[in-house]
């Protein structure tokens, strides 16, 4: 909400589409406005989905990450929030924070899924990856500087997981994770749109390795907003 501190929970009914709310959540402290994200996902062996908020609680303060725990009430009579574990990633503050999860290290997995962060400082940006474990804690495992991934001063804009036909040297289907990223050179106004491999077996803190990258120019009337999705368009 607009409080930059208050979660609130919707439910869908499925026969009508209509939209009601259910639940609020408060957590301990507010992010600086416009830098929370929110990503849903099953980051542990659980049979519900979880929530977890990343983003700045001050100007130039590194990132925090908040691990929320869902709890079913009995009786299906709605579930609990609550805040498992916080997490200071150490080194990286932010003015932006951008989502999502993806199943990394064993793609197709629907438990134990990655989080992935973009995180979009004043000069650079980076993309930050981890996972959680039974306890709900956070454990870094890689973080990327767009900067040296790809070329000029890339500042990003968007970014989303999924398998873009990803494939083996033998041309065989490749089930495993992508990332693309959508981004805006800060001194040309160039956007990109990058596919990344993701590699979890280098022994390096960096994952990704780039594919493929093309190039556009944004009209002169510049950009409204983005957005990123994935989705089987080949059937």
């Amino acid at each position: 909400m607009d409080d930059s501190r208050t979660v609130v929970f919707y439910s869908v009914d499925p026969n009508s589409l209509a939209i009601s709310q259910i639940a609020t959540f408060t957590l301990p402290n507010a992010f600086i406005n416009g830098s929370g994200a929110l990503a849903a996902g099953r980051f542990r062996d659980t049979n519900n989905v979880e929530l977890v908020a990343a983003g700045a609680l001050g100007a130039q303060s590194d990132v925090t990450i908040y691990s929320i725990q869902i709890t079913p009430n009995s009786n299906n009579t709605g579930f609990t929030p609550s805040v498992a574990q916080t997490f200071v990633l150490s080194g990286y503050p932010a003015a932006g924070v951008i989502a999502t999860t993806a199943p990394i290290l064993v793609p197709l997995q629907p438990i134990n899924q990655q989080l992935i962060l973009g995180l979009k400082e004043t000069a650079e940006s980076f993309l930050e990856i981890g996972s959680f474990d039974s306890s709900f804690t956070y454990h870094h495992q890689s973080i990327t500087n767009l900067a040296t991934a790809l070329t000029g001063n890339p500042q990003l804009l968007n970014l989303t997981a999924g398998n873009f036909d990803n494939q083996n040297s033998n041309g065989t289907h490749n089930p495993a994770t992508q990332l693309a990223t959508f981004t805006r050179d800060a001194s040309s106004g160039v956007t990109a749109l990058s596919v990344f491999n993701i590699n979890p077996s280098q022994q390096s803190s960096n994952w990704l390795q780039g594919t493929f990258t093309y190039y556009y120019v944004v009209p002169s009337n510049g950009l409204i907003g983005t957005a990123a999705v994935t989705g089987d368009l080949q059937g």
